[in-house]
């Protein structure tokens, strides 16, 4: 910090600053009552943790695991990975465990991964680690020789602006995860852009269930709030998923301002409270935020004939567009406007990729994202990298104050990326951050049609995988739906996999789901597979993973419909 500009320049720098701004604690909403964690007690614990680190050999520069769900254990741990200089690299993990083999192995592949020479990990999850490398919430370790867990770079505990904080791993949608390097600088200016982005102010009240070990939990939801000084609760990922209605009562309990979740959480959240909406008052709520995921108008609009009644504004509904690449927020709509859609001639976005305004016929609506946050730069270009005009779709380029400064390989002075069909991939181009997802600009505005993996080409015609799946899974009986390419001997098909009620007709929805694709789509789909619910992999936070299912399927290992 300087008397000039007393803002952090580090992360351990921001308990100090926020401190010194009157934040008094942060608060978390587990099972049972609330447990409060006073800014003066975290930086007790961060010290002692820190020293702990510090005894078992952690040297600066170093990485350290952290696994574990929304308690105050793992804001310790974190900031005292901050105090020693290491890097934190948050571990996902799923809410139930069905196989042991799976998850160790997962385990391992993120430790490899981000290349975590200790994993503090909560009591329940211990088990499941390698055991030299293993450090408990309470502080005991697993090894016989803790002194030599951990080998690092560098002497002296103080971080610098550009080491890397996070070692935040991507969310894989479409293939394998990747490791993203993120600095102090990129975290502490993407969060002080996108609270300026929300116009936050100190009488804003924070809270959500979002996973930590997910970047938009532990920069959107804590380090974003600590630093603009605002009231901090964390819900516990669990108790969101045991009744997605409880997050809206705690809102209500809390008398929240602010709240974000994607938009298959807000899906679930609005059935649940369609059929129990007592005890619910959102007309605090300055900003609801949808992220992390294509936004589905069909959901929009439920939200706002479910919630409305219950006090939701419409004009607090926030559209947001970021990636852990660029640490959080690319592009948000502004606090008051709501969440508009364009609504454009789908056989000419699909045909000729322009994004031509219409009413009638094939339409598709595409959600307006809003301007870049501060600081942040959007262009679109065509496969040849040339910038393309207003209402021309092609893939989304980006600059931002949050940049990562690559992915972390086995050496750590090289950052590559590896497509799916494990071809290396440079992410970057002449300062452009190439995001793999495909959009187009309207007057500087920002609207996302699909992930560039996420398209299917069908008879000279490019589909987002996301409007398939929105046209399908309108139906009633029908559960999540994923849809891919795969390659035939002439073209290429689009492949369809549903999760199905037990008691619904498989023939009767097989069939129409073949004619809401035509209906909407003028699609015709070339296989539908219907599969028990719960069997389409998602993310940490509810997005669907399309790459798993597409080799799965690739493979046979997925039951075949007819039509």
């Amino acid at each position: 910090m300087t008397e000039e500009d007393p803002s952090p320049r580090v992360l351990p720098e921001l308990l100090p600053y926020s401190r010194a701004a009157g934040l008094p604690a942060l608060v978390f909403h587990g099972r049972g009552e609330p447990r409060t964690l006073p800014i003066d007690v975290l930086q007790v614990g961060v010290r002692r943790r820190a020293a702990q680190l510090t005894a078992l050999g952690v040297k600066p520069n170093a990485v350290v695991g952290l696994l574990g769900p929304n308690d105050p254990e793992w804001v310790q741990w974190a900031f005292a990975v901050w105090e020693v200089g290491a890097a934190l690299a948050p571990i996902s993990f799923p809410l139930r465990i069905r196989n042991r083999e799976s998850f160790e192995g997962w385990l391992r592949h993120a430790i490899s991964l981000t290349g975590a020479r200790l994993v503090v990990a909560d009591q329940r999850y211990v088990e499941f680690l390698p055991q030299h490398i293993a450090l408990t919430w309470d502080g005991s370790t697993q090894s016989s020789a803790p002194g030599a867990v951990m080998a690092g770079d560098g002497d002296g505990p103080t971080a610098a602006p550009g080491d890397n904080a996070l070692v935040q791993m991507t969310s894989g949608t479409t293939g394998s995860p990747k490791a993203a390097l993120l600095s102090h600088r990129a975290v502490l200016s993407l969060a002080a852009a996108s609270a300026t982005a929300y116009h936050g102010e100190r009488k804003d009240k924070t809270l959500a269930w979002l996973p930590l070990f997910h970047n938009w939990g532990v920069v959107g939801y804590l380090l974003r709030p600590m630093l603009g000084c605002w009231s901090v609760h964390i819900m516990a990922s669990e108790r969101f998923a045991a009744d997605p209605a409880e997050w809206l009562r705690l809102v209500t309990a809390q008398r929240a301002t602010m709240t974000s979740a994607p938009c298959s959480a807000w899906d679930a959240t609005v059935r649940t409270v369609r059929r129990r909406p007592d005890g619910i008052d959102l007309s605090r709520l300055r900003l609801a935020t949808f992220g992390a995921e294509a936004v589905n108008p069909r959901v929009v609009d439920q939200v706002i004939e479910v919630l409305g009644p219950l006090g939701l504004r419409p004009q607090a509904l926030v559209a947001g567009y970021g990636m852990t690449e660029t640490t959080l927020s690319i592009a948000t709509t502004s606090p008051g406007e709501g969440i508009h859609f364009d609504e454009v001639d789908a056989d000419e976005l699909s045909s000729t990729g322009r994004a031509i305004p219409a009413r009638e016929g094939h339409t598709r609506r595409v959600a307006d994202c809003g301007f870049p946050v501060p600081g942040a730069e959007v262009r679109i270009v065509d496969e040849n990298g040339k910038p393309l005009g207003d209402r021309c779709v092609g893939e989304i380029q980006v600059k931002s104050p949050g940049m990562m400064s690559g992915y972390r390989t086995t050496d750590p002075g090289g950052a590559e990326a590896i497509d799916e069909d494990g071809a290396d991939r440079d992410p970057f181009v002449g300062g452009w951050l190439r995001t793999g997802d495909v959009g187009y600009l309207v007057g500087g505005r920002l609207r996302v049609t699909a992930r560039a993996k996420e398209t299917v080409i069908v008879g000279g015609r490019t589909f987002s995988a996301e409007e398939i799946e929105w046209a399908v899974s309108r139906l009633p009986g029908l559960g999540r739906a994923a849809a891919f390419a795969v390659a035939g001997e002439e073209h290429d098909a689009c492949v369809v996999v549903v999760e199905m009620a037990a008691e619904a007709d498989p023939a009767e929805l097989l069939r129409q789901i073949r004619q809401a694709a035509n209906d909407a789509l003028g699609l015709t789909l070339g296989d539908v597979v219907l599969v028990a619910p719960g069997a389409i992999p998602t993310t940490d936070t509810g997005k669907v993973r399309r790459g798993p299912l597409r080799e799965a399927y690739a493979e046979g290992h997925l039951p075949r419909g007819t039509a």
